[in-house]
């Protein structure tokens, strides 16, 4: 029921109750015979207004679509006020459950909580507080989307908590890689701010912990062109930790042995359809790097692609007193 409201310029929406259960749409595409379903679609609410005072509300619905199931289920308070055209989710809690074959038969579980707030007349949403967890993977941070109906662009500012990205791994269904130091891939962290519209993306204040090595830097991406540019400084890294155990060790036996195949010596020497369509701009600086065993330090290279043509400008590097 709708009534006006004495000394209101606006109009009072108060529902009691409000329950939508067991809704379901089917779609099947007759060209290829997939079939997608949106099924267990329910929504539950109770003292329903939109004069600012808080109300409860429950979203839930399955996603199917080959190879996979999606559950989402969303509970959050939710307030707003009409002639302000202001709402809010507060402490709203998001529920993601994806399986099927696509992940391997295992059931992957994301939630993300956040405090919402959507202004119609100012365009703009905020996520406060947001909180987004994948297993062991924790990510912090807040997120304000401006010309929502306009132009859209998003600032973000993201941290994860530290995590062992081999359990990660594991938790996804994944197996983890044999690495010849079986302690690699135990330890990481990331953080970033991040600046999208639908033409650009950049990443700025990128900080990256992996094991025992630190990077940081920015990045990079128009639409338009796919150009790239990246600018990555790295403290130090020993690449030979995470090389497959068994490889890269040319004299040992007892390894499976491996047969090539013959080659027709019509095949491009390198991928030239990936070359050409290649638009980047990257610097790298690296303080130390240990590879097969060497140590090189003061690695500096810079490396640019544009239309067919790799040119890697400056490549300089210390071994002992040497460069």
């Amino acid at each position: 029921p709708k009534k006006e409201s004495a000394g209101s310029a606006g109009i009072q929406l108060e529902i009691s109750r409000l329950n939508i259960e067991d809704t379901e749409i089917n779609y099947r595409d007759l060209q290829s015979g997939d079939s997608y379903q949106l099924t267990d679609f329910d929504m539950h609410s109770k003292e329903v207004n939109l004069e600012g005072e808080s109300f409860p509300a429950r979203l839930s619905f399955t996603v199917n679509v080959p190879d996979a199931s999606m559950l989402f289920v969303l509970d959050a308070p939710l307030s707003g006020v009409m002639e302000h055209q202001q709402f809010r989710l507060s402490d709203a809690l998001t529920t993601i459950a994806v399986s099927g074959a696509a992940t391997g038969g295992e059931t992957i579980t994301t939630k993300v909580s956040t405090t919402a707030d959507i202004d119609l007349k100012a365009d703009q949403a905020t996520l406060e507080t947001l909180r987004i967890q994948l297993a062991d993977l924790i990510i912090g941070g807040s997120l304000t989307a401006t010309g929502l109906t306009s132009e859209p662009r998003i600032a973000a500012s993201l941290q994860s908590e530290a995590f062992d990205p081999r359990s990660l791994m594991a938790s996804l269904g994944q197996a983890e890689p044999p690495l010849k130091n079986p302690d690699a891939l135990r330890h990481a962290r990331f953080g970033a701010t991040v600046n999208a519209t639908a033409n650009n993306a950049r990443v700025d204040d990128l900080a990256v912990e992996l094991d025992q090595t630190k990077a940081s830097g920015s990045a990079e991406v128009t639409m338009k062109n796919q150009a790239i540019t990246a600018r990555l400084s790295v403290d130090k890294i020993n690449v030979d930790h995470y090389q497959m155990a068994g490889s890269g060790d040319s004299g040992s036996s007892g390894g499976a042995s491996t047969q090539s195949t013959p080659s027709s010596g019509q095949e491009p020497l390198l991928p030239l359809d990936t070359l050409r369509s290649l638009n980047l701009d990257t610097a790298l600086n690296i303080g130390t790097l240990i590879a097969r065993g060497v140590a090189l330090s003061k690695v500096d290279m810079k490396l640019t692609a544009r239309s067919g043509l790799v040119n890697l400008s400056r490549l300089n590097a210390q071994l002992s007193q040497g460069r």
